[in-house]
């Protein structure tokens, strides 16, 4: 009797030791797991997850080494979700590189690439996320936030196990703001705006699914520029809080005759990666051609006067314990806004002046009021 319930014993435990080391298409799953995700990472308190991502798209690779990590399994899901909402899998004992992407919608311009991912066969380091162009060769979609999250997890033998998986929002909002200062010109010859042209030159349209940069060139434009006067006028009596601010004006600027806002949608900061902020006015001739002049060309990205300069003066400051680089400090802010002044001073002549870093100060009514 003790035979007969030894041996069927004894053939599972020798079918799994076979499965372990032998072929992962033979092995039948072994073990109940599941994937949840969560997005906690943002400068709210609150879990967003279940309203922020509208669609998830996860992709479990084996793990046969890097760079070398092979398709298991892609599963999608869109919301509404269910509470406590999971995707279950069902995985053979074995080590998994697990990648989730959020939002990549119909209606927005990113691609993942390769178009059919082969189980066995494409790799971790073939997959990629790409940002298509829009309107020729710019990028000018208000885009939704554009979620990333990783993980590398053990599946055990005989035993259950959800691992949760941290979200990420690669997507940033930059407001840029011009402040014109028309001085003793004559109203007839103010500035056009319509022949303004505001642009954010980068290289972060293609991204591996480790969630690093492959060097590929974008030109990013405003999706909505510029508002009008009274959409202009409201837009800027809203509280700055929670917009990380640059500051860019002549010492001698006295006061604006006129703002103009111009928003940009635009993917993850890279750090120690340039992103150039370029002013133009495009004066049109009789030829078809244009007239281009100039105005202001800066990097926002630049450690000692952009935007990372801010964190280095939060950091000494006492910034939270969980931003603990440039690169994280980017990733947790999602809103950023460069106001930069000029003065017209004739009809292709522009002043503008430095970089200030004042992003411990708001101000509201003429009045500077510590955050």
């Amino acid at each position: 009797m003790v035979r007969y319930i030894l041996l069927p014993a004894l053939l599972v435990l020798l079918f799994g030791q076979s499965c372990i080391h032998g072929d992962l298409a033979d092995c039948p799953p072994m073990v109940n797991y599941a994937v949840a995700f969560s997005y906690t990472y943002h400068v709210g308190d609150d879990e967003r997850f279940y309203d922020d991502v509208k669609k998830i798209n996860l992709f479990v690779f084996k793990h046969d080494g890097v760079d070398l990590d092979t398709i298991y399994v892609t599963k999608t899901e869109l919301s509404p979700y269910d509470r406590n909402f999971n995707i279950p899998l069902e995985l053979p004992v074995g080590t998994y590189d697990m990648v989730a992407w959020g939002n990549v919608l119909d209606d927005q311009p990113f691609h993942i690439t390769p178009d059919q991912f082969v189980q066995g066969e494409t790799t971790l380091a073939q997959a990629r996320l790409i940002l298509e162009k829009t309107a020729g060769e710019l990028n000018d979609s208000e885009l939704e936030k554009l979620f990333w999250g990783e993980i590398t997890t053990e599946i055990p033998l005989h035993v259950n196990k959800i691992d949760t998986m941290p979200l990420y929002n690669d997507t940033k909002r930059i407001r840029v703001v011009l402040h014109w200062d028309y001085r003793d010109l004559p109203e007839d010859q103010w500035i056009d705006h319509r022949n303004v042209v505001v642009r954010i030159n980068g290289t972060n349209a293609c991204y591996r699914f480790h969630n690093d940069r492959e060097a590929h060139d974008v030109t990013y434009a405003p999706f909505h520029a510029p508002y009008d006067f009274h959409e202009n006028d409201s837009i800027l009596k809203i509280s700055g809080d929670g917009w990380q601010r640059l500051y860019y004006y002549a010492d001698d600027f006295e006061n604006d005759i006129e703002a103009k806002v111009y928003d940009f949608s635009i993917l993850r900061f890279f750090q120690g990666v340039p992103l150039q902020l370029s002013i133009e006015h495009w004066y049109p001739q009789s030829n078809g051609q244009y007239f281009i002049t100039p105005i202001v060309a800066y990097d926002i990205n630049d450690t000692q006067q952009g935007f990372p300069r801010i964190y280095e003066l939060q950091r000494t400051g006492g910034i939270s314990n969980r931003i603990t680089s440039q690169q994280t400090w980017t990733d947790y802010y999602d809103n950023y806004r460069v106001d930069i002044y000029i003065t017209q001073i004739d009809f292709d002549t522009f002043q503008t002046g430095s970089i200030q870093i004042n992003d411990w100060w708001k101000v509201s009514g003429g009045t500077d009021v510590l955050r």
